[in-house]
C-alpha cells in the first residue's frame, strides 16, 4: 500500500470522475473542481479509460446511446477515490491469513498453510526451501529436486 500512498500523492487531486461535463468523449475521467476566472469550475482530465485495440462497433453503441468505456472508467474512478477516502483495504480471508506477513509457510514450520506454498527467496513451488526453510534455494522450478515438496 505504500506505493499507492506515494502514486496518490503525485496524482491529481480529487475526487475523480467519469464523464463529469456535458460534452465529454466516451473514456474521460477529469480530476477534482480548480476554479478558474474567466471559465469557472474546470475539471482538468486525468486519464482515459480508452482500451488498446478497441474492438467495439462504436456506431451501434452511438445509435443506442451507450457509452463502451463507461465500465473501464468508473472503475478507475472508484479505486482511486475509494483508496484516498480510505475504504480500499488489503483483503484477508481468516485470522492465519492476517498473520501470516512475519510467518514462515514453509511445509515444515506450517503444516496446515491454507495457500499455495512457493520459496520465499525465489517464489518457485518446486525449490526445496518451500518444503523446509533450512533448504537451500536452487532459484529453479525443476521437477525432481530432491527435498522438494514435488520430489
Amino acid at each position: 500500500m505504500t506505493d499507492l500512498k506515494k502514486l496518490s500523492a503525485a496524482a491529481t487531486p480529487g475526487p475523480w470522475s467519469y464523464r463529469p461535463d456535458k460534452h465529454d468523449d466516451w473514456g474521460m475521467i477529469r480530476g477534482g473542481g480548480m476554479s478558474d476566472d474567466h471559465i469557472g469550475l474546470v475539471h482538468p482530465p486525468v486519464a482515459s479509460a480508452r482500451p488498446v485495440g478497441l474492438d467495439y462497433d462504436l456506431d451501434e453503441h452511438r445509435w443506442a446511446g451507450t457509452d463502451p468505456m463507461e465500465p473501464n472508467g468508473l472503475f478507475i474512478v472508484e479505486l482511486v477515490n475509494a483508496y484516498r477516502e480510505g475504504r480500499l483495504v488489503e483483503r484477508t480471508t481468516d485470522a492465519a491469513a492476517s498473520d501470516s506477513a512475519d510467518k514462515c509457510t514453509c511445509s515444515n514450520c506450517w503444516p496446515d498453510y491454507p495457500y499455495f506454498r512457493v520459496c520465499p527467496d525465489c517464489g518457485n513451488k518446486r525449490c526445496p526451501k518451500a518444503k523446509h526453510h533450512d533448504h537451500t534455494c536452487t532459484n529453479s522450478n525443476e521437477p525432481g529436486q530432491k527435498g522438494s515438496n514435488y520430489e
